[in-house]
This record gives structure tokens, sequence and C-alpha cells, in this order.
């Protein structure tokens, strides 16, 4: 066998070490600062969506005004309903085709806005709408709702979950779900498949108490399943998530979590006795979920596969969370301690300080930069990189 010559010898040694830096700099976690503060016109700032391809951040408010953010200063209001009690309750975002849907409850409307401009407003079949949700396959926005006539608003409800479709402006169909009341939907974007998660009264359910989930799989404007679960969702949490590389859905049932694929129930996780669960987030790297959970200690647990991989304290309450699918990095709002938690991994890397009470967090993947709406002052604290 040939030996190396020293030169060959030494360039290969030059060429190992040049891959173990790069490797241990892949590895270093990327910490965040805060980059600024910025005041916006819309009273309680709270739920955010952006769309990372045109720069634009949208924040609503319980008024019926919309804030626009770019370039780190407030550049549009919009107003999305007719009056002040519109209520708007969810967005989101079809970034591919530039429109961002805002759900507005009380008045039984979604909003269209492109870039800086409401173009319009939409009527859903139902009454108080809830949430929305985008299947990039087709491009359709599904809205859900939970009564057909009244509201807890006002009026005697009548239940009959509703789900609208649209195509940006265009309302591509209806879908009634009778006596189900629809409050949560996510869509998978790998399979085509949407989800629609609520609860059904059953004959000795208490008034006001339902006593029963339900799961209701669309494929299109078909319905394909349904699936009973144990525990009731309720309106506010964000308690179902899609894995993006794989379309599976998980969804949150009192101490399990659940599983779908490709419109099926495939999987269940048991967790045991872990607390309130307030939220659910699939990391778009790995695959694992994060949870926020509520007990004597507010903890953020990781699981891997089928197991609680770690339990991470948070002081005071965390309610939402945000995961930047280039860092890594997942990011949980303390509403009461009015800071957001920095966790790599299963590693708490940075603990910053925001406004009052922070609620709303959305990460816009072209930049890794972080938006925190603080409610009680108006104000969306930014964190990003330094060079």
């Amino acid at each position: 066998m040939r030996k190396l010559s020293n030169k060959t010898h030494w360039l290969v040694m030059c060429l190992c070490m040049a891959l173990f830096l790069v490797a241990c700099v892949q590895k270093e976690p990327q910490i965040p600062v805060i980059i600024t503060t910025i005041p916006v016109e819309i009273g309680a700032a709270e739920d955010i969506a952006i769309n990372s391809r045109t720069g634009y951040v949208y924040i609503i408010n319980k008024g019926n005004r919309v804030g626009v953010l770019k370039d780190l200063e407030q550049v549009a209001l919009l107003e999305t309903g007719t009056d002040l009690f519109v209520e708007p309750n969810d967005l989101a975002v079809d970034e591919e085709h530039n429109w961002v849907y805002v759900v507005n409850r009380a008045d039984d409307t979604v909003a269209l806005i492109q870039d800086t401009e409401v173009v319009a407003i939409v009527e859903v079949v139902g009454r108080y709408p809830q949430e929305v949700a985008v299947e990039p396959n087709s491009g359709w926005a599904y809205v859900v709702g939970p009564y057909r006539a009244g509201s807890p608003l006002g009026g005697e409800a009548v239940i009959e979950g509703h789900v609208t479709v649209l195509d940006g402006p265009e309302v591509v169909g209806t879908v009634l779900l009778e006596d189900i009341a629809a409050w949560h939907v996510t869509a998978d974007p790998v399979d085509g498949y949407v989800y629609v998660a609520g609860w059904q009264l059953t004959d000795d359910s208490p008034i006001g108490h339902p006593t029963k989930g339900i799961v209701v799989v669309l494929n299109g404007l078909e319905e394909v399943a349904r699936y009973e679960t144990i525990f009731p969702p309720q309106s506010g949490d964000h308690i179902m998530d899609v894995d993006q590389k794989t379309g599976n859905v998980f969804l949150i049932d009192d101490e399990t979590i659940i599983q779908f694929s490709k419109g099926n129930l495939t999987d269940t996780i048991p967790m045991g006795k872990v607390g309130y669960i307030r939220n659910l987030r699939v990391h778009p790297q790995t695959g694992d979920i994060y949870l926020v959970a509520w007990g004597e200690q507010t903890e953020v647990l990781v699981v891997q596969g089928k197991e609680i991989t770690a339990k991470i304290p948070i002081e005071g309450t965390a309610l939402k969370m945000a995961i930047d699918p280039v860092s890594g990095n997942v990011y949980v709002a303390d509403f009461w301690f009015n800071t957001v938690t920095v966790i790599q991994g299963t590693e708490v890397i940075a603990t910053l300080e925001t406004g009052l009470y922070p609620y709303g967090i959305a990460v816009n993947s072209a930049n890794g930069q972080v938006y925190i709406s603080n409610t009680n002052e108006g104000t969306v604290t930014v964190l990003g990189f330094q060079e």
C-alpha cells in the first residue's frame, strides 16, 4: 500500500479538521436577541400570522381591526367588518396565492386580505365561525364553526357544525356536520385531508357540558370518516397540529395524544397525569411533539415517538408556542411573567423579556424573526439573530 505524501497527508488532516469545525458550528444553537418593540394602533394585540414570502405581518385584536407590519413598523390598519364588535378570532395565510383569511366570529364573515388591503368580506354558512386552515394542495381555506343559529353572544344557540370552503373570495362549497359543534381545524399538506375537531352532546350530557369529542375527516368537500374521542376539545386552545413532512396529525385527548394519518386514526400516545394541556406543536425538523402543560409547575413536555423524553419547567403561565423551521428554536410565551422562553431540543437557551401579557407568537421562516404580541400594551416585541 502506498503511503500518503507529507503534503497529501497534511491536506487530508486539514479537510478533516474543517469538516469537524463545520459540524461543531452547525450544532451551536442560534440564540436570539430583542431587536425592537413596535407600537401598534389596534389596542389589545393578539394572534399573529406572517406571510414569509412578502414579509407582511398580520395582527388581530378583539375589535374589527387588523394591524399590518413590515420592515419593523406598522404600515396599515385594516377594518375587517362593519362595526366595533366584529371580533376577529383567527387568521391563516395562503402564501402561494397571497391570501390572508381573517375569521370574524361575531358577524359570521371572513375578511380576505392581500398585502395591505381588504379585498373581500365573505359570509360563512353558519354562526360563530372559530378557526380557519389552508389546505395547500387545493389552495382551499376551510372555515369551521359550531352553530347553525344563535351563539353564546346572543340568541339561543342551535348546534350544527358548519364548514365553509373558500378559494380566495369564492365559496367552493359548504359541509354541514349535523349535531357536532366544530371548534378546530387543521390540514394535512401531504395527502390533502382536513381534520375538524369538535364535540357532540349525548342524551345524558349535562347542559352545557358535552361528554365526548368528535373528529371529522374531510377530503375536498366529502366527509370520509368520523372518530370519537374521550375529551371534548374546547375553544381557544391549539389542540391540533400537523407534521409538515409526513402529514400526520396529532390531537390532544385528555391524557392521550391521538395520531391520524391519511384520514385514518393510526395510533395513540398515552401521557399519564401531566396536567392540563394548553398547546401542542409538532417540530418541523424532528417531528417531536412539544406540549405546554399546566399543573403544579408549568412545563413544556417533549414527546419523541411514544415517550415523554423531557419536562422543561417554565415560570408563570405559558400559553402559546411557535417553532422556527430553520433554526429549530422553540419559542414559548409566558403570559403572566412577561417573558418568552427559547428552547433548543430539550434545553432552555434564553429567556427574554417582552411587553405586558405576551399572547400571539409567530416566526418568519425567511429570516428567523419572531413576533410576539403584548395584549395589554398594544405592542409587538420582535426577536432576531445578531449578524
